[in-house]
Order: structure tokens, then sequence, then C-alpha cells
């Protein structure tokens, strides 16, 4: 009696699919597109690398906005706007001083109260001789402060020049015009700022003054605007086009050859996206819109 063949074909019919099935695969697998080197093969790539942008005269306002807290009765201290011997007034701890009066002298130079406000303690002994930007009075304001942390990078932006801000509350009143009460303290100052609780982190901290009849509560959050400067008709290049945005930085300069090198520059304000360009370059000069790498100079 013979086999049934049934079951043979059966069988072969299942190995020729396995096979189909792993053939399948392994070309799927074959076939998935492999991951390019950087740049390569994306039409344009080279000419982004080579795209320029020319020196030009603009306006740049240096804005900081930042997220705050609010805070009651914030202390704030008024630091040495230059090095030199501390010349204290007459106000002692918990005399009440009115706006703009004159609370000490630093080398000459007077230091008065940004708003009406209590003189909590003096930090420094008169006739202390100290160093730029340390606390010399503790002062509190009698209303709400807007308290804000400077995330890394932003302290730098606003350390400089005569500050003004704006602020708002979160679904409250807003905007006004905030008095700045206290700027971000030099490194190892020890600004008493974070004694009153608000803002975030342990940072340094820009600490406003919102105005008396402001409706605000302990707890709400907050904007702030802060301007520290602003520069018309100055030299200045997208941001994207400099490695670094204080003081000094680097461009690529582009010849009229085609050649390129890296040359320092000095930075002045910036907005973010614009910044002032304060020596190492001319206006009409040109760079390359991409910033040198960091490791452009590496020997």
């Amino acid at each position: 009696m013979n086999t049934p063949t049934r079951p043979r074909r059966r069988t072969v019919l299942c190995a020729a699919l396995a096979v189909g099935v792993v053939a399948t695969a392994t070309g799927l697998l074959l076939s998935w597109p492999q991951p390019a080197a950087a740049g390569a093969g994306r039409p344009g790539a080279a000419a982004d690398r080579n795209r320029t942008v020319t020196v030009a005269r603009g306006d740049v306002t240096e804005i900081v906005t930042l997220s705050s807290s609010l805070v009651p009765e914030p202390h704030f201290t008024l630091p040495a706007p230059v090095a030199g011997r501390v010349d204290e007034t007459a106000a002692g701890a918990g005399a009440s001083v009115a706006a703009g009066r004159q609370l000490f002298r630093v080398g000459g130079t007077a230091v008065t109260a940004p708003v009406a406000a209590t003189v909590v303690r003096w930090l420094v002994p008169d006739g202390t001789r100290v160093g730029l930007g340390v606390p010399v009075a503790e002062l509190a304001y009698p209303g709400f402060g807007e308290v804000a942390g400077l995330p890394d990078g932003a302290g730098y932006r606003i350390l400089n020049g005569r500050l003004t801000a704006r602020a708002d509350v979160t679904d409250g009143p807003g905007p006004f015009d905030c008095p700045v009460l206290q700027s971000p303290p030099a490194a190892g100052s020890g600004g008493s700022a974070q004694q009153s609780g608000g803002g975030s982190g342990d940072g340094p901290q820009i600490v406003c003054a919102v105005p008396l009849d402001v409706r605000a509560y302990a707890g709400l959050s907050g904007t702030v605007a802060v301007a520290s400067g602003e520069r018309r008709g100055v030299l200045t290049l997208p941001q994207e086009a400099v490695a670094g945005s204080v003081q000094q930085g680097e461009v690529t300069v582009v010849g009229k050859d085609g050649g390129t090198r890296i040359r320092t520059v000095g930075l002045g304000l910036s907005d973010g996206s614009v910044v002032e360009v304060t020596s190492g370059l001319a206006e009409g000069d040109t760079v390359l819109a991409a910033a040198p790498a960091l490791s452009a100079r590496l020997p």
C-alpha cells in the first residue's frame, strides 16, 4: 500500500514558506537605511557651512525675562558701586528711609535707597575698604517683592548697567513698573536675597518691588522682564555667528580671497539673538554664519 503524499507536500510547503520569511526578513535588514555622516548627502549641507553674514549697525536692547515668586517684605542688600572706603550716614538699624535718600558713600560715590524701606543692619563697619559689588547694607521693603532666580548664563547678561524692570502676577494684576531692589551679587559676596525665601535655587537672584497699591499674595507666581541697557547704532552680528556671548568671543572671518581665519572679538550687550561687537571687526566685514567650534584653536 502506497504512503499518501499529501503530508510530504505540506512539509515542503511549510519549509518553503519559512525560507521565504527568512529571506524577506534578511532583505529588509540589509536594505534598512543606514545613518549617514553628519551633513553628508543632505542637499545644501555644504552651503549651510559656507553661509556668511555681514557686520552691520543696529540697536540692541538687553532684556531677560524670568519666572518669579511673590514674597512679603523682601530683604535686599545695597552693594558698593565701586571699590573704596565706606562712609555711612546716621541711619541706624530700624530707621525708616525714603526713596532716594543717601545711605552711604563708597570712594566718593553716593548710594541711595531705591524705594522707601527700613534699614535692617549694616553689613560692614563704617570706614571699611570694600571691593566692587560687596553688600554694605541690608534693607527691608514694606510690601511684596517679585524674586526671580537667574538660570545659568542669564546673570552675565544683566550684571552691568542700570537695571529697570516690569512685572506681572500670573492670572492677576499687571503689567506694572517694578523697581529693582537687588541685582545679582558679586561672586562670594553673600547677598541676602535668599533669606527672603523667594526665587529658585541658591544662585544669583533679582528682587523687584511690587507697588504698594497692587494687590498681591505670598506664594503667587509672576514674570519679571529686566532690561539692563540699550545701545543704538552699534556694530552687531547674529548671536549664532559668535562663539561666546559676554565680554569676549570668537568668529570665523572670511577674507576677500575666500580664505577663513578665527578672530577674537569684544562683545557688549545681547538680546539673545543679536550681540553687540565692541572690537575686532569693522562694519561690512564678513564672517561665517555658524560660530567656530570650541576645538577650532586646539594645538
